[in-house]
């Protein structure tokens, strides 16, 4: 999974959300344990795609803060 940001205000996650959808991604948010939410730009199947996505990701916005998780 591709990680776009955790968010302590769910409008913040929910605006996210749909700028990443708009844009094609099969995005989802999750609730956290702690009642965060976190957006998830996408999953992957295959990690080397996976990494590749989280490279382009970082090229193409750099202020934000993508990460690859194992989830």
């Amino acid at each position: 999974q591709v990680i776009g940001g955790c968010f302590r205000v769910r409008q913040n996650a929910d605006n996210f959300l749909a700028k990443l959808q708009k844009n094609g991604f099969k995005s989802e948010m999750k609730v956290q344990p702690n009642g965060s939410f976190l957006v998830i730009v996408q999953s992957y199947s295959d990690k080397n795609e996976a990494t590749i996505a989280l490279r382009n990701l970082r090229e193409a916005e750099p202020q934000i803060g993508y990460w690859m998780s194992g989830n």
